[in-house]
């Protein structure tokens, strides 16, 4: 999800950069694999890499992905006019307990995040504009519009779902919550760099889908 936010918060346009769910079934896949040859003939030296054939075809699907949506987010905040690209900062990972297929295939996606960033930033660079990194704390949880507390869900507004695509909000604000999530990020931003510099000519802002 990105977004481009002018220098009084408002939404100037939205982007949705598509692609991830196949990504992650296709990396999930190959991690599959690795998962059985090493339950039928484990790693069979710890100072060499097993299954290098598999992990080569992981690393470049990633190495591509990164490259194209970092490009695709730079194209997008050079065509509104953007000066600083603001993404989320990454916390410390913490993978969810589960199969060694899914516990690798969350990982990597992590990791994907970061270099997707890394990517982004030389990119972003040499077309002249900057990027910053924002704490992502409480940007999911409160509206972009009023600052209350919302209820995250997908089918009815109820309570808080961490993840859940919909948000809606006591003020009559409503829609999708990565979109509200990456406004509150952008915000926090203004909010900061307004203060000593002056009004900057545009934000464009990066929410990657949880």
């Amino acid at each position: 999800m990105c977004v481009i936010l002018e220098s009084d918060g408002t939404a100037a346009a939205v982007k949705f950069i598509r692609g991830g769910k196949k990504l992650h079934d296709r990396r999930k896949r190959f991690l599959g694999k690795i998962a059985v040859k090493r339950s039928q003939t484990g790693i069979l030296n710890p100072h060499e890499q097993d299954n290098k054939h598999l992990w080569e075809k992981i690393r470049a699907i990633d190495d591509y992905e990164a490259h194209r949506i970092s490009r695709r987010i730079v194209d997008f905040a050079k065509e509104y006019g953007a000066g600083i690209i603001v993404f989320e900062h990454l916390k410390k990972y913490r993978p969810r307990k589960s199969k060694y297929s899914a516990k690798a295939n969350q990982r990597r996606s992590y990791w994907l995040r970061g270099r997707i960033q890394k990517y982004a930033r030389y990119k972003a660079w040499q077309e002249g504009i900057l990027t910053c990194l924002i704490s992502p704390y409480n940007t999911s949880r409160l509206c972009h519009i009023c600052g209350s507390e919302i209820a995250r869900y997908d089918k009815e507004p109820e309570g808080y779902r961490p993840g859940a695509p919909l948000y809606s909000c006591s003020c009559g604000k409503c829609g999708n919550a990565d979109f509200n999530a990456a406004a509150n990020i952008g915000k926090k931003l203004l909010s900061r760099y307004l203060k000593p510099f002056g009004k900057p000519e545009g934000v464009s802002v990066v929410q990657e889908a949880s």
